[in-house]
């Protein structure tokens, strides 16, 4: 599959709102207990605008559903097949994962005698990337997985990457565009069927939040533009399609936004018509995004802004920006709430999301650099 420098650009979208979201209402800002006249500003000019930055990790879905479908057609035909694409998705992803396991899970506690976060127990699960099902079963309020607990998004992938090559590879192309219609069915009716029958509010949003079948549908969705650019690309350029697709993503995006204006608090929590219908909603607003990202016109806004260096490159270094950002936004929060910064509140709240971003481009561009890339230049032996 050539390289499709919109992609990136989709890759930095995601990871920026995963990266804001993380920073506000759920995390760094919002634990530095800041006094009423700062968090007042703060829930004024900050919280809004990332308090739907965890749909980043769906738009990560749709692109993953689709990028992984296409490769897999394109190279449906040809020798090798098994063994090349597991060996690029292992160069991919196993070296920085496996790498920071063993920093936290090995090294740290060794460096620094504390309370582990994750406790023993539970790391095996992380070992063979089912760590999702730690919090799917949680029936408590609270996270078994401490500041890895963006890990379980890695393990829905991997399950995915694991049980998709063979689907591919034993199905039709309209056979498959069935069976990802189905998966996008049956995952609402799995969050349906949660919401009726699981009373109490925080299993029902861990069944339905970290639950791999629940959240198949992102998933399927782009499998099924794969399928569609793959073997319509050429319908798919045409204005008559563009202006459906244009107009089809303005009306999710209302229907997703009437839905988040009615829920009291976090939608994926409070409303139940979020995390049944709404969940598919904005798996369908990602994927017409993609779409647009793929077809619309060279010139059109959406691509140029897509194109951006800064964007594009953010988007290319996106894997090492989700793997660290939660470490080390629990390092500098741990940092910020010492006892000769915190009777500092403005210094803490300026300086704590500068410096936590800071140090995790720092990290994801020397990874991607000098750790990553070497590994990368490996696939030219499994194209």
């Amino acid at each position: 599959m050539r390289k499709i420098t919109e992609l990136d650009g989709v890759r930095g979208i995601a990871i920026l709102l995963v990266l804001l979201y993380h920073l506000a209402p759920q995390g760094l800002i919002a634990s530095l207990h800041l006094s009423p006249t700062l968090s007042g500003v703060a829930s004024v000019l900050v919280y809004p605008v990332a308090a739907l930055g965890w749909t980043g990790v769906d738009l990560f879905f749709v692109l993953s559903g689709f990028l992984i479908t296409t490769i897999l057609l394109q190279t449906k035909n040809t020798p090798r097949y098994f063994r090349n694409f597991y060996a690029r998705r292992f160069l991919r992803i196993f070296p920085v994962y496996y790498a920071t396991l063993i920093l936290l899970f090995v090294v740290v506690p060794v460096l620094r005698s504390s309370t582990h976060t994750i406790p023993p127990r539970d790391r095996v699960f992380y070992w063979f990337y089912l760590q999702n099902w730690l919090e799917t079963f949680q029936t408590y309020t609270g996270f078994r997985s401490g500041y890895l607990i963006h890990f379980w998004s890695l393990a829905v992938e991997e399950q995915f990457y694991l049980v998709w090559p063979l689907t591919v590879y034993l199905l039709t192309p309209r056979q498959l565009v069935r069976l990802s219609t189905s998966l996008i069915v049956t995952s609402l009716l799995v969050r349906i069927a949660v919401n009726v029958f699981v009373p109490y509010a925080w299993a029902d949003f861990n069944l339905v939040q970290f639950n791999t079948v629940a959240r198949f549908d992102t998933l399927a969705l782009g499998a099924l533009i794969a399928c569609a650019t793959v073997h319509f690309g050429h319908a798919l350029d045409g204005s008559w399609w563009q202006r459906r697709a244009a107009f089809a993503l303005a009306a999710l995006f209302l229907a997703l936004a009437a839905i988040v204006l009615l829920s009291p608090s976090s939608p994926q929590v409070s409303n139940p018509v979020f995390r049944t219908v709404g969940y598919s909603v904005l798996a369908g607003v990602w994927a017409l995004f993609l779409l647009r990202a793929l077809r619309a016109d060279p010139a059109a806004f959406t691509r140029r802004v897509l194109r951006l260096r800064g964007l594009a490159y953010t988007g290319a270094i996106s894997y090492g920006l989700y793997v660290f950002h939660y470490p080390i936004y629990g390092a500098v929060w741990a940092m910020m709430r010492l006892p000769a910064v915190r009777g500092h509140p403005l210094l803490a709240t300026l300086a704590s999301p500068v410096l936590a971003l800071s140090l995790t481009f720092a990290a994801a561009s020397l990874s991607f650099r000098f750790f990553e890339t070497p590994i990368l230049t490996l696939k030219r032996h499994f194209e």
